[in-house]
């Protein structure tokens, strides 16, 4: 079971890649915080490890410059109060030297039912508490096994969707119905956890009216997140092999081919761009998506939100926008 033993925070010109430093809890149930000892913390790319280097000893009135001055005022002693992870006049602060990131990654989590709910059940038992995500193909999940997965701290599931016209689900061999992957966005919604579906175009016997299909499933699934991208193939598949003799691939280059974006659709490859942005800018430019967004945002995420929309307007309106798979 995670014990915590410590919480991360800004100290000196940490941290950094190498070292992140945590002010040290007081421990009621014998475990020594000392040198050598190996911590983790979470970030957005995943669990960050390291080793305790060294501890340093502090006290709350010389932890910075500012501090100094409001010692000597007696109507303010204690500047720090509510703004520095210890409630003590006296504290340690660990510093740890980084040895790696750990990423939890299987693109077959779910279609083992049984694994992934031992997964789930053992998660929770343990009470390890932290979020994850994970891909999943859009069918056979019930709604018992999503809620024992939001449980367990799945906050996100990306679904291969693929496309919206069944003829090119079944040009892809997914083995999956348009019936099948609204089903599972509707149980998915309904578990609270967040949906991501990943479309992609190129693929064989795909039209102008196949990609109109996708655009009208993307808003009747509604998605919290949307990717598009071009089909690819890649060295030692059966698709490969079939780019390579119809002559399906989009770049080439004296050596070979610079990137395994492929176009085996009826369109061309200057329609299947245009039909990839006209896909994005129904979706994130939609008022109904922008303002639902922006309603859940603080005004830090705000701020951020707002300079990626300014990008992604400004990309999406550049006529010579280069996409790639």
């Amino acid at each position: 079971m995670a014990i915590k033993v410590g919480t991360v925070f800004n100290y000196l010109q940490l941290p950094n890649v190498a070292k992140f430093p945590f002010v040290i809890n007081k421990r009621q149930d014998k475990i020594f915080v000392q040198k050598g000892l190996f911590v983790y913390t979470k970030s957005n790319e995943g669990f960050l490890i390291g080793v305790i280097e060294e501890i340093v000893l502090l006290n709350e009135y010389f932890t910075d410059a500012l501090t100094i001055k409001a010692y000597n005022n007696n109507n303010n002693p204690n500047i720090l109060k509510g703004l520095f992870p210890s409630e003590d006049f006296e504290f340690a602060i660990a510093v740890v030297k980084c040895l790696g990131l750990i990423i939890f990654k299987d693109s077959e989590l779910t279609l083992d039912k049984k694994r992934l709910e031992r997964i789930c059940y053992l998660i929770v038992k343990n009470k390890l508490n932290f979020v994850w995500s994970c891909n999943s193909r859009p069918h056979n999940l019930s709604l018992d096994l999503l809620k024992k997965m939001k449980e367990a701290g799945c906050k996100l599931i990306s679904y291969g969707v693929e496309s919206g016209d069944q003829k090119v689900l079944n040009a892809f061999r997914k083995g999956t119905t348009i019936s099948d992957i609204k089903e599972t966005f509707k149980l998915t919604k309904k578990s609270k956890i967040k949906t991501c579906a990943n479309f992609i175009l190129g693929g064989p016997r795909e039209d102008k009216s196949s990609i109109n299909k996708t655009l009208k499933l993307i808003k009747e699934m509604n998605p919290n997140f949307l990717l598009v991208n071009l089909l690819s193939a890649y060295p030692g598949t059966e698709l490969y092999n079939l780019a390579i003799r119809n002559d399906w691939f989009i770049k080439k280059t004296e050596t070979g081919f610079d990137d395994c974006s492929i176009n085996a659709s009826c369109l061309t490859t200057s329609e299947l761009k245009r039909e990839l942005k006209k896909l994005y800018k129904k979706f994130y430019l939609r008022p109904s998506y922008l303002s639902k967004r922006l309603l859940i945002l603080n005004l830090q995420e705000w701020k951020m939100n707002f300079k990626t929309l300014s990008k992604l307007i400004k990309l999406l309106n550049n006529k010579k926008m280069v996409i790639s798979g």
